[in-house]
Formats: structure tokens, sequence, C-alpha cells
């Protein structure tokens, strides 16, 4: 669309907003705008969120999990309300071989969602709507927290398998709740407001491997459960390592090094054959490369915070 551009005095040029964007986005006299300039274009933007995403989703042969991923996936891309429709009251839990109440499942996944709620409940349907407001200003705070997160949970994992505590390695599975909290907003916001134009796609890229990464710690916490024995002293000593080099990205991550990122990539080489070399009970090999997957996503996030460096 084109606008003509109206002269005020002698150096005062204004142009009018497009009423549709208006209306959506509630923009009222005295409002700030933010202008950014980029290359022949001025970009108009505001904090105010579109209240009008909505979407509408049949949740008719998911399984629990499925299910849980769907919500997770529609509250990550920023919708604001999402009506769900579904016929049949259960799902298969496959992880536990039971049937699930379907409404059950849907008010566990959005208690782990940041500012969204289930304000309307009937036998086949439900609306989740959001309740509250979000700004890209939480994001940097938000990030950190969330690499705290992760680094808490990780500690705690190698931490209760060296000590053989349970009642510690127990704990996993909240910590892992609370971290994809946290990883669901981040991205949210990413997809709602935008964080950096140029490096988006980069922190959305670490921030799905660090929910990836949360996954491996609570698979791994599963696993040590199942075991009747306690590890030996090596394979305590390789995670202990995978764990060190948890703590080196983070570091990495908050402060661009080469060194830490060379020290990165040879620990991984170095713990893979050390991994490679293991005879041990097949059951603590298990129990090794299942953490020992954290070391791959670390690799990739490592060539996603060189990005953003540059």
């Amino acid at each position: 669309m084109q606008r003509k551009v109206i002269q005020i005095a002698n150096s005062t040029h204004l142009i009018s907003l497009p009423r549709d964007w208006i209306r959506k986005y509630n923009v009222k006299k005295g409002d700030a705008l933010e202008l950014t300039e980029k290359n022949n274009s001025v970009i108009v933007s505001t904090d105010k969120i579109d209240n009008t995403q909505e979407v509408s989703v049949n949740l008719d042969g998911l399984d629990r999990t499925s299910i849980m991923l769907m919500l997770r996936s529609l509250y990550r891309l920023g919708y604001d309300a999402i009506e769900i429709h579904f016929h049949n009251q259960t799902a298969t839990h496959h992880r536990t071989m039971k049937e699930v109440k379907i409404i059950s499942i849907i008010h566990e996944e959005v208690n782990r969602l940041v500012g969204v709620e289930i304000v309307q409940q009937r036998e086949n349907y439900c609306l989740i709507k959001n309740i509250s407001t979000s700004s890209i200003d939480d994001f940097a705070i938000l990030l950190r927290r969330t690499f705290g997160l992760l680094i808490d949970a990780s500690n705690d994992l190698v931490e209760g398998i060296k000590k053989n505590d349970k009642v510690l390695v127990e704990t996993i599975e909240e910590k892992h709740d609370t971290l994809t909290k946290f990883v669901s907003y981040c991205l949210r916001l990413l997809n709602k407001r935008g964080f950096s134009e140029k490096h988006d796609k980069n922190y959305y890229h670490i921030l799905a491997n660090i929910d990836l990464i949360t996954d491996m710690i609570k698979y791994t916490a599963r696993y040590y459960l199942q075991l009747k024995n306690k590890p030996s002293a090596k394979s305590v000593e390789i995670l202990e390592k995978i764990n060190k080099c948890v703590q080196k990205y983070q570091e990495f991550f908050f402060k661009f090094n080469k060194e830490l990122m060379n020290s990165i990539i040879l620990n991984r080489d170095e713990i893979l054959r050390e991994i490679a070399k293991m005879h041990s009970h097949q059951s603590e090999i298990l129990l090794v490369n299942n953490f020992a997957q954290v070391l791959e996503l670390l690799k990739d996030i490592v060539e996603c915070r060189i990005a953003l460096e540059y």
C-alpha cells in the first residue's frame, strides 16, 4: 500500500498508518511506536500484542504425548486462544500402557505454560486463553534463568548418581517440567515479539536444543532409577565429564571464547572415545550413552553461538 507524505511547517513530515493495523493492535493517541531504519525502509512496530491469534484443533486419534506436544507447539507459536475439541474421553499413555483422561492431559500441559489458563471446559471441549501480557524485554532475563535451571538439573543428576541418592535423582522430573516451562515461554516470546531480527533463528535453535538436553537428563534419571546396582566409578567419571561440558557451554554462551569452544569439542571427542572403550555391564553403557547424547546437542548449538557473535 502507498501513503502520501504530508508536510507541516518546513521540517515536519507526516504519514498516516493503516486503519486495520491501528485496530488490530489497539493503537491510541499518545502511544509510543518504535521506528527502525533499515536501508531505504522505516519499520513501524508496537509492543502491543495481537489478540486475534486463534486456532482450533481436534485431538481425536492422538496419544497422551502427542496431545501435550500439540498444545505446547501452538503455545510456542504464539496463539492467544486455543480451542480444543475431542470426542474420545481418554488417550493412551504409551510409556505406562494406561488410558489417561484427555482433560487431565490438557490440565497437566497448561500448568507447564506461562500466562495461559483454561477459561472454558465442557465434556468434549475446552478453551485455553492468554491472560497476561508479555514483553520481549523479559527474554534476556528468562534465557539466563533457563541456563541456570539447566545447570542445576545436570548437576543434581550427576551428583545423585555419584552418591546413589535416588531421592535427589527423582527430583529431575520436576526440574524437567520447570525447564520446559521456561523454554516454552522463551520460544513463545521469540515467535510473537522477536528478540534480534538477525539472530532469532539461532536463539530458537539453541533453546530447542536445550529442550532436548533437558529430555536427555530426564531419560537418564529414569534409566538410573531402574538400575539394581550402583554404577561403576568409571561410568560416574564419564557422567561428570559430560556435566562439565554442559557447564562449559553455559560459560561459552554468555562470554564468547575460542578456548572454551575448542575445549567443548575436544572434551566431546575424548568422552566418546572413553565410552567406546567401556567393557562394563550393558546396562551401564546404556546409562552413559543416554547422557552422552547431550554432547551431540552441545556441538550443534556451539555453531549457533558462533553465529550470534557475527
